[in-house]
């Protein structure tokens, strides 16, 4: 049983966050140890879907999900009832299948995701209720075996909630033993078979006309085990198609070590998470742009060993970072002008590590703020781990730029946030941590949340009370780079400018402080810079401030042009809007 269904199937109350990622259980089953009433304070379990690690904002319980399982079991208030037996039958598939074709709903949400009247037929899909939720039904069939009536025999049934991202399932055997559509590879004529991750990304590619795909039954980590490997040996060619991410990739890698290196990988266009949403895609007028022939045209890779390719892949790497062939995802930012500089480039995306750099007080922080939220509108999660400012004084300030309006302490405004549920992370910088410990919790937060952009502010706070500083710096940011890469997102770092530097111009990556190794690992130097003006006091003195208007310096660019924009601040907003 997955996780998901974990909750489901024994009516434990939940419900689903941070973009489908985890789920959050009403009541944790460790607070009462801890001399904490958790029906005083639901819904702060917070489980990860993927790697079933848990964590209770309250108690601070956490650990993975055996454990929790193991919780649960013993909780008599909770109310866990144990899964009734898969007794799922072909003539259950064929009703869910009736209602299906006259449920106007259902059938619009499978043609929105490009699954044909025709494999919806022939995989007999269905639509029932399970769970208080209206479901998606994908059933599993075993490759031989037939009822004592000669009837197909149901092995298990995945079910993909219509109204939530909610998916769960119901297996009756070993669904690691079988892959969906099973039957193919069992046909001598079959030849050649492409296996997609999951079931979506297969039924979108029969309805554009190909018949022998098959998919993973029970996501990346089937790719490393289970007794398909056997049957999927005896086809000719095997074309594995997975999703555009880390996972993935790793789930390529894995697959074809157990089928000794004899396949081909097909890597998606850029921009492309799954198959699904390649199929989907729709230019201005509403058509889809890419079929068959399109997929077919793909190229065809070998899989090499991680960290292992031969020469001439390694040219072509490079020949594609010189021509600017974008990676898995781009950054952007939320100014026009900006974004037409980096086009010129690849633009910013994993692996990169990203400088911004200004005077004190000049309003960096802020700026990364804003930033941050115009990536999570687009669903890009993003950590943020501020040692300058503490949570109190930072959360009012995303409040402020998520509402784009000035924040008032309106119980209104944090309630507009809280049901926005904006995949932004903050890290609570109470306590002080040594790099060791930053690093292991970026790397943790990667994991947990599918972190795709970290900010990391600032630099300077991780080289305090060291004797020399110049070598500290080179060797975090060193650390900095290699994290980025190492983990697949992009690392935006706020660093200082020497203070020798004169404010009345805009200072460059040469001014950073302490190290010239900040600029050579960078692969992007932004500088931030408003003037000093000074205006009269009641008293008649000067008093100096920064002035409204901004530059937002491109100084340094690995990749492409650098350039500037203008920009005007607005404090009580904490926005800089673009100025044309």
């Amino acid at each position: 049983m997955d996780l998901l269904s974990f909750f489901v199937v024994n009516g434990i109350e939940h419900r689903v966050a941070s973009r489908g990622q985890e789920v959050v259980v009403k009541y944790c089953p460790f607070c009462r140890n801890f001399g904490v009433d958790p029906y005083e304070h639901p819904y702060h379990l917070y489980v990860n879907r993927y790697t079933g690690k848990f964590h209770c904002k309250i108690c601070n319980s956490a650990g993975d999900f055996s454990k929790l399982k193991d919780a649960f079991g013993i909780v008599s208030r909770l109310k866990v009832s144990r899964p009734q037996a898969f007794n799922v039958t072909y003539d259950d598939v064929l009703k869910w299948h009736m209602n299906l074709l006259g449920d106007e709903e259902a059938k619009e949400y499978l043609f929105s995701r490009r699954i044909s009247p025709r494999t919806i037929k022939h995989f007999r899909l269905g639509v029932t209720e399970k769970y208080g939720r209206k479901v998606i039904a994908i059933p599993y069939f075993h490759p031989t075996q037939r009822d004592s009536f000669g009837k197909r025999v149901v092995v298990a049934v995945k079910y993909r909630a219509l109204s939530d991202k909610v998916y769960f399932a119901e297996t009756g055997s070993n669904l690691r033993d079988f892959l969906f559509n099973h039957e193919i590879l069992l046909d001598d004529n079959v030849k050649e078979v492409v296996i997609t991750e999951g079931e979506m990304d297969a039924l979108s590619l029969f309805s554009v006309g190909y018949e022998n795909v098959l998919s993973l039954s029970s996501g990346v980590s089937h790719a490393s085990s289970g007794d398909f490997i056997d049957d999927l040996k005896k086809k000719e060619k095997v074309v594995i198609c997975f999703d555009n991410d880390s996972e993935g990739r790793k789930a390529v890698r894995e697959l074809a070590k157990r089928l000794d290196y004899k396949c081909v990988h097909v890597k998606l266009p850029n921009g492309f998470k799954d198959l699904n949403e390649y199929f989907t895609h729709k230019d201005e007028q509403g058509n889809y742009v890419y079929d068959l022939n399109s997929f077919l045209s793909l190229k065809q890779e070998e899989v090499h060993i991680e960290n292992v390719v031969p020469l001439s892949k390694a040219v072509e790497v490079l020949y594609d970072d010189e021509v600017g062939e974008p990676v898995l995802f781009q950054i952007f930012t939320p100014w026009e002008n900006m974004n037409a500089i980096l086009r010129n480039g690849k633009g910013i995306t994993e692996g990169d590590l990203v400088i911004m750099s200004g005077f004190p007080k000049v309003g960096k922080t802020t700026l990364l703020i804003q930033w941050t939220c115009y990536l999570a509108r687009i669903g890009i999660p993003v950590l943020f781990y501020c040692l300058e400012m503490k949570k109190r004084k930072l959360v009012p300030k995303f409040i402020s730029a998520w509402l784009r309006e000035e924040y008032l302490e309106d119980p209104d405004q944090i309630l507009q946030v809280k049901e926005s549920d904006p995949p932004i992370y903050i890290v609570d910088s109470s306590s002080e941590k040594s790099q060791k410990e930053v690093f292991e919790l970026i790397r943790e937060a990667v994991k947990r949340y599918g972190i795709k952009v970290v900010v990391f502010d600032n630099l300077h706070f991780l080289v305090s009370g060291v004797s020399n500083v110049q070598a500290e710096v080179a060797s975090i940011i060193k650390k900095f780079k290699l994290l980025a890469e190492e983990l697949s997102v992009a690392m935006f770092v706020v660093a200082h400018v020497t203070k020798k530097v004169d404010e009345s111009n805009p200072p460059t990556s040469s001014d950073l402080r302490d190290s010239g190794m900040i600029r050579a690992n960078a692969d992007y130097v932004f500088v931030l810079h408003r003037k000093r003006i000074a205006r009269e006091g009641i008293d008649g003195s000067k008093i100096w401030e920064f002035d409204e208007n901004a530059i937002l310096v491109l100084d340094t660019c690995r990749y492409g042009d650098t350039g500037h924009i203008a920009l005007k601040f607005y404090p009580t907003k904490n926005y800089f809007e673009e100025v044309f």
